[in-house]
């Protein structure tokens, strides 16, 4: 590996009965372990729920994961996927290739969209990071501030209120917080634009790939999802 570091790859979904997202993930994993064994990193599934008792809580799984690897100190590098992505890019370890490029910051995120920072998945945390436990304690301590009422109402990330906040925006909370100086600074998360694709475009040209969005129907999701993974095995010699 031209970083030389370990790294740890995660797919998680709801884990709730017949969840549709379970079933996506056990598409979704097939290409994502085949990656991680080429190249020789870890990759683990978690399905359930970190916090909260309905399906959309599980966009806050990826923080306390985050924060357990870092605990346990193996690995150098997290890198979490949604349920519904994969990785499409077989022909370099490009995970490694964008960690030795960016490997100074603790976070990494595609850019895509507006904001102060943009987000999709896959997340990427530095674990090594000089602030990597007191920006997860951080970001975990928003989190912790949502009331459970918030949590058990939300029924879609898509359908959320402004109460109910994504993940991102309780992370960007926390940097806002903080008086001027290292932590309050957002110089310690790259947006540099990788290649990610959502919905669906030039595949050929992508690392990863989430189909559709969150209001989409799950059905038809998994569906394509199906298709599209059952043919990529097949072009592996899967």
């Amino acid at each position: 590996m031209a970083s030389g570091k370990k790294i740890v790859i995660y797919s998680t979904s709801d884990g709730q009965e017949g969840s549709l997202y379970d079933k996506m993930l056990d598409e979704t994993s097939k290409l994502n372990q085949y990656y991680a064994d080429k190249y020789s990193h870890t990759y683990k599934t978690f399905r359930g729920l970190k916090v909260g008792n309905v399906a959309a809580n599980a966009m806050y799984n990826k923080v306390y994961l985050a924060k357990e690897e870092l605990d346990a100190g193996e690995y150098d590098w997290f890198v979490c996927l949604d349920a519904d992505s994969y990785i499409w890019h077989m022909e370099n370890d490009f995970i490694d290739l964008l960690i030795e490029s960016y490997g100074d910051k603790f976070m990494m995120k595609g850019k895509m969209g507006d904001g102060p920072w943009s987000w999709s998945s896959p997340l990427f945390v530095n674990l090594k990071h000089e602030y990597s436990s007191t920006l997860l304690d951080g970001w975990i301590g928003e989190i912790d501030k949502v009331s459970s009422d918030i949590l058990f109402s939300l029924l879609s990330v898509k359908e959320r209120t402004d109460a109910q906040k994504h993940d991102r925006d309780l992370m960007y909370d926390y940097l806002q917080s903080q008086p001027e100086g290292e932590i309050s600074s957002l110089r310690h998360l790259n947006n540099n634009q990788f290649l990610f694709e959502d919905q669906y475009t030039s595949y050929e040209n992508s690392i990863f790939i989430q189909h559709f969005g969150a209001s989409t129907e799950t059905e038809l999701k998994l569906g394509f999802i199906e298709t599209r993974v059952t043919d990529r095995l097949l072009s592996l010699g899967i």
